[in-house]
């Protein structure tokens, strides 16, 4: 590749020495000013058309500009040097250096130097005729950004069954068609290439390649551990094949679980109700539980209540049933279905109003006091203001005040201090409350004991 920068100062100290401005070089060579600022600058160079054109301006080689007025020459081991390749194709002879090429007259380094100043057209037909024994991967790669794909991937082509390393196909792979790519795909199914290439590769597959290479995994002729990788670019219909390769014993469920955010919906409905039915084991479900359908989940509950799943791991999903399905498993504890131990599990998770409630089921007697005093957390303020109303009128035992007070509000703790003035509630109460009173009502009501002689 060229010195842009030298090739920048050469310009410039010749336009200088030549003592003409940019404009009247520009004016010249029938380009903006802007263009030849840029030259000298070395942030571009002049293309094939021109560059001749500068050189007779300024009576030096193109050799001499691309060599930033150095005294060595470009020239290559078969005899024509860079300059004179551009100057061919200044004239349009196109054809003259491919033929060049191809006789081995001009070296395939040259033209890679040269890649970045010529249209990809021209690149093409000067390249479309290298054979196999002018042409290497480095070449190729060096010229992969400039070359058109058909041209690109006839020459990878030709060089097929040379071997070729990691970071060349890595570095091919953006630039190649699928067909070329699945043909290397196809040398690493027969082990000529190592098959971590794949992975990096897989963006520039075909998809049904993929599922081909899903299928050889499926059937052990290649590593499971890739399957993750391939996982998003392998159509949902090839990986929902991969549950039936699980129950023939070909795949780890493991494997599958792993995959569980690349499959459908209905596949992962499938394993979890093969899940339940025993077929794989139930600590998987957790896994899956963030990508399986919440109506899905919410079957669940009738398993548990048919013994065919234990309500431990249904609590274990409670972060993944829908709010529909927490109220159903609270209607159920309640009626005494399931087991009012694990209330307190799925509070977090359960709807306030739904907690709310529950409260009138202690009334009916189907819940316990202690229960909803366990649950005090987790209630709205409304509702524990509730239940001290139902203290106050003697429905609920004043003793579980003392465990609710620190869930209280502060106009609830008023509310008590009032029942007690107007002797609702029996002044002893506030001895457990008093750690959450605050002072400036507190000190009213000692005041007030006080001028009754209480």
């Amino acid at each position: 590749m060229f010195d842009t920068r030298k090739i920048a100062s050469y310009i410039c100290n010749l336009r200088k020495d030549k003592d003409i401005t940019q404009m009247e070089l520009a004016d010249m060579l029938n380009v903006s000013h802007q263009a030849v600022s840029k030259w000298e600058r070395g942030e571009s160079l002049p293309d094939v058309g021109t560059l001749p054109k500068v050189a007779e301006i300024f009576g030096v080689t193109v050799d001499s500009i691309l060599n930033g007025g150095t005294q060595r020459h470009t020239s290559n081991k078969l005899g024509h040097t860079e300059g004179e390749i551009i100057s061919e194709l200044a004239k349009g002879n196109t054809e003259k250096v491919a033929e060049m090429l191809k006789n081995k007259e001009v070296e395939l380094e040259s033209v890679v130097n040269l890649a970045p100043m010529l249209k990809t057209s021209t690149l093409d037909k000067i390249t479309s005729g290298v054979t196999e024994d002018t042409i290497n991967i480095d070449n190729i790669v060096n010229l992969a950004p400039f070359l058109g794909r058909k041209t690109l991937d006839m020459l990878v082509d030709r060089i097929v069954d040379e071997k070729l390393d990691v970071e060349y196909i890595q570095e091919l792979a953006p630039f190649l068609g699928r067909e070329t790519m699945d043909k290397l795909v196809s040398r690493v199914e027969a082990g000529q290439l190592n098959f971590e290439v794949l992975t990096s590769i897989v963006p520039f597959i075909g998809r049904e390649t993929v599922d081909e290479i899903v299928d050889k995994i499926a059937a052990g002729k290649i590593d499971a551990r890739y399957l993750e990788e391939l996982a998003p670019f392998v159509s949902k219909e090839t990986m929902d094949k991969l549950v039936e390769k699980v129950e023939e014993g070909q795949l780890d469920i493991k494997v599958l679980v792993e995959l569980a955010p690349f499959l459908s919906s209905d596949t992962l409905d499938k394993l979890v109700e093969k899940i339940v039915n025993g077929k794989f084991d139930v600590k998987y479900l957790e896994e899956l539980a963030p990508f399986v359908r919440k109506e899905t989940l919410g079957r669940l509950v009738g398993y548990v209540e048919e013994g065919q799943l234990d309500m431990d791991i249904l609590v274990n999903l409670a972060p993944f049933l829908s709010r529909d399905t927490m109220d159903r498993m609270v209607d159920k504890i309640v009626d005494g279905k399931l087991d009012i131990e694990y209330l307190q599990e799925l509070a977090p998770f359960i709807r306030k109003e739904t907690l709310d409630k529950l409260v009138d089921s202690v009334e009916e007697g189907q819940l316990s006091m202690s229960t909803i005093v366990d649950l005090a957390p987790f209630l709205s303020h409304e509702t524990l203001d509730r239940i001290v109303v139902k203290v106050a009128k003697g429905k609920v035992d004043s003793k579980y005040l003392e465990e609710l007070a620190p869930f209280l509000s502060s106009e609830t703790i008023d509310r008590i201090i009032d029942n007690v003035e107007d002797e609702k509630l029996n002044v002893s109460i506030l001895e457990s409350l008093a750690p959450f009173l605050r002072g400036e009502r507190l000190n009213k009501f000692i005041e007030k004991l006080i001028r009754k002689g209480k």
